[in-house]
């Protein structure tokens, strides 16, 4: 504004020049009406003739309003924190069962009641296969979680385009996510590769194998069943101790469920690859809250996270 007024100010002095000059050399004839026009070129030139009216008001802007918010500087966030509420990281114990339940709650929350073969739905809601897309991708990212890779269709799939069977895969999962590596929990296409290990800890496995005869099953066990040929092989839990090094090495069928909730007569375990589904079973206990061998599930060893292991882990 000054600027503008300074240049107004300016081209009034020229005009009032050029006016005196004019009279002044009227009485000189055609010279003074020349040197009349040149000045007043030469206030056109200066832009005068652009400042003859006052230029319009720029709107004021409101005044910059202190914000409440605190400004967190980062670089000190290590140690001073960034204000937000205090947060208590669950114990691994605790962790793993989410994960299970966060998994069992995508798959549609259906539940298997032992000795029984029928499932049950949520009432109105449906609980996706495995033959969904979106939950053989799933399927197909607990195979990464299991093998640290996407599996060729080869290995996926059987000829006739059934998936391979993926329950162990999903343990291997849940066990993943709560950052065990191969050197805690040793992963594989069966359930067996880490039943062995735990047979063979400390070396291989930070999980102490357990009669389930003997054991009533806690939270975050792992409970587990021979199947198929297994069921004939093996009744009792001192069996699988008294494997020969050659007879450790097959590839003995089992399954294993991941208990999350234990009650007087029965306890909550989800696992995948059941009904085609990640599933909650619930299986019954006997009065001294083991497990009772059902039919369709003849539960022989519980794999229990060593409380060593536990300790280092939740320090």
């Amino acid at each position: 504004m000054r600027t503008r007024q300074r240049q107004a100010d300016g081209c009034a002095g020229w005009a009032g020049q050029a006016q005196a000059a004019t009279t002044a050399m009227a009485a000189q004839g055609a010279r003074g009406t020349a040197g009349a026009a040149f000045l007043a070129a030469m206030c056109l030139l200066a832009g005068c003739s652009t400042m003859t009216t006052p230029p319009e008001a720029r709107p004021r802007l409101p005044p910059l309003q202190p914000t409440t918010e605190p400004i967190v500087d980062l670089a000190d966030a290590a140690t001073a924190g960034l204000g937000g509420p205090v947060v208590k990281p669950p114990a691994w114990a605790e962790r793993i069962q989410h994960l299970a339940l966060q998994e069992w709650t995508l798959w549609g929350q259906a539940r298997w009641q032992l000795p029984g073969e029928q499932l049950d739905k949520p009432r109105g809601a449906e609980a996706p296969s495995e033959a969904a897309p979106p939950f053989t991708s799933r399927v197909m990212q607990y195979w990464v979680s299991a093998t640290g890779a996407e599996l060729p269709r080869s290995q996926l799939q059987f000829p006739d385009g059934s998936l391979q069977p993926w329950s162990a895969a999903f343990i291997t999962h849940l066990v993943r996510g709560t950052g065990l590596g191969p050197d805690k929990f040793p992963a594989g296409r069966t359930h067996w590769n880490y039943i062995r290990a735990s047979l063979e800890k400390p070396r291989r496995s930070s999980f102490d194998a357990l009669d389930a005869s003997q054991v009533a099953p806690q939270l975050s066990d792992l409970i587990c069943a021979p199947r198929e040929a297994s069921v004939a092989q093996f009744s009792q839990f001192s069996q699988l101790s008294r494997l020969s090094r050659q007879e450790r090495e097959r590839n003995w069928p089992f399954h294993c469920d991941l208990v999350v909730a234990v009650q007087r007569d029965a306890v909550g375990a989800v696992g995948g690859n059941v009904h085609e589904r990640v599933v909650w079973t619930q299986a019954p206990l006997d009065a001294q809250g083991r497990l009772l061998p059902v039919p369709p599930r003849p539960w022989l060893l519980i794999l229990r996270r060593s409380a060593a292991q536990l300790a280092a882990t939740d320090e």
